[in-house]
């Protein structure tokens, strides 16, 4: 069984690579795959960065991305990464409201063990370990 990582990039790479790395730190979930879901921003080395971060926790993840502009290609993208047996976690931190709407209207929400979101009263322009922890939450929406 695999654990798989579905998050968001609207062009803002450390708002993806901060809300990952605090999913690893704070509840240890290295994921195998991951797959970006990309509103058609310049994502350059994002794939490189979540890779060398999985990495250093242990991991060897295959990173996926796939280009969103219309409901079709969103469901394209989770019907080809959805797999039941394995532990899906979906990160909401990035995404449109809409997006995200529609991923869970669409009944992937039962494919989800986990919805993170990650929240910072100050900007999150800088990685992770610099952060101010006391101004920073990470939740799991699954949790009751």
């Amino acid at each position: 069984m695999k654990k798989r990582y579905v998050c968001f990039s609207q062009g803002d790479a450390w708002s993806t690579l901060n809300s990952l790395w605090g999913v690893i730190r704070e509840r240890n979930y290295v994921p195998d795959v991951v797959l970006i879901l990309n509103s058609g921003h310049k994502i350059e080395g994002l794939s490189d960065n979540l890779r060398e971060l999985i990495s250093a926790h242990g991991g060897d993840a295959e990173i996926k991305i796939a280009d969103i502009e219309d409901s079709i290609s969103i469901d394209d993208a989770m019907d080809d990464f959805v797999i039941e047996r394995d532990t899906i976690a979906l990160d909401i931190t990035g995404g449109r409201k809409e997006t995200i709407v529609k991923i869970l209207i669409d009944g992937y929400n039962d494919s989800f063990q986990h919805v993170f979101y990650f929240t910072s009263e100050t900007p999150i322009d800088v990685p992770y370990p610099i952060l101010d922890h006391d101004h920073i939450s990470l939740v799991d929406l699954m949790e009751g």
